[in-house]
């Protein structure tokens, strides 16, 4: 391997490194955002009047927790990694074959 080919594999092993990172911390910035929002208000009841019985079961959700944009984007930052190490090998293998004339 030429000190070129090297060079360029480690700069895009690095860039593709850094666009891994940089999606990271763009869905890490975006759960905690989502994570941040107060959950919405229930629907207007309608008159008011008095229940005969209470409810017996309330059920609040307001949406997933922080840690599953935390999963996803790590999954994603590894397929990305895994993607651009599959093609640099590509790259890599087939700039090895000889040029047919």
């Amino acid at each position: 391997m030429t000190i070129v080919q090297r060079t360029t594999a480690t700069a895009f092993a690095a860039s593709a490194a850094f666009a891994a990172l940089a999606g990271l911390g763009a869905l890490l910035i975006a759960a905690s955002a989502v994570a941040a929002q107060p959950a919405p208000d229930p629907p207007y009841p309608g008159p008011a009047s008095t229940p005969t019985s209470p409810p017996t079961v309330v059920i609040v959700h307001s949406g997933s927790p922080w840690w599953t944009f935390v999963l996803v984007a790590i999954a994603a930052a590894a397929a990305t990694l895994l993607v651009a190490w599959l093609v640099s090998r590509i790259r890599h293998d087939t700039a090895a074959l000889p040029a047919a004339h």
